[in-house]
């Protein structure tokens, strides 16, 4: 595995089709969009740098009026700018250089995109190392159970920014969790680490 850096790591969402109920006979889930949000980690503050949707052609199964109500994908939409997996992980591998950088998503987004990659051929776009951040929230606040990406934002005082079940906005909002804890916790150790003058 190559070093991690350091300076920076990517945020990933995925959406796939999806019914209200069993999926008709024949298909099964597949990604049609994958979000990515990079996050820079220079200086004192982090920041959610530049970010990408890649929409994916299922090759399975097709998106059912359900699907398209909760994610504003529909098949005319993935007809006419949907690549095939492999085509898109190219992409995101070009743009991000994910082999050197971890990256995270909020679940297990991670188990989705390994699987989608074996089946399809492809290689996967992202390194080896993987954050569920949405437990890592949990478990770094107490809460005890799993948390919304939505109550996650709002626990930092933070609005969500854009259209939830779209991946890159989903992707962008993760990120700006990770942001904005990583801000809190630099701001802390500075304050720490500050030197201190005599008691009054």
């Amino acid at each position: 595995m190559p070093r991690m850096r350091l300076d920076k790591m990517l945020v990933v969402d995925v959406e796939q089709t999806c019914w209200d109920g069993e999926p008709p006979e024949g298909q099964s889930p597949e990604i049609i969009e994958i979000g990515v949000a990079e996050i820079v980690l220079d200086g004192a503050r982090a920041a959610v740098g530049r970010r990408a949707s890649h929409l994916v052609r299922p090759v399975r199964s097709t998106v059912s009026e359900f699907c398209t109500a909760l994610t504003g994908i529909d098949a005319k939409m993935l007809k006419s700018r949907g690549r095939p997996l492999r085509e898109v992980c190219n992409s995101i591998r070009k743009e991000f250089g994910g082999a050197n950088k971890t990256w995270m998503a909020w679940g297990r987004d991670d188990e989705d995109i390994l699987r989608a990659c074996a089946e399809a051929g492809a290689e996967p776009p992202f390194s080896g190392c993987f954050v569920d951040l949405g437990q890592m929230w949990a478990s770094l606040t107490g809460a005890g159970k799993s948390v919304g990406l939505q109550d996650a934002l709002r626990g930092l005082g933070l609005e969500f920014d854009g259209t939830p079940h779209r991946a890159d906005d989903d992707a962008y909002n993760t990120a700006r969790v990770m942001a904005e804890m990583s801000t809190i916790l630099r701001a802390r150790l500075a304050l720490d680490a500050a030197p201190r003058g005599p008691a009054p």
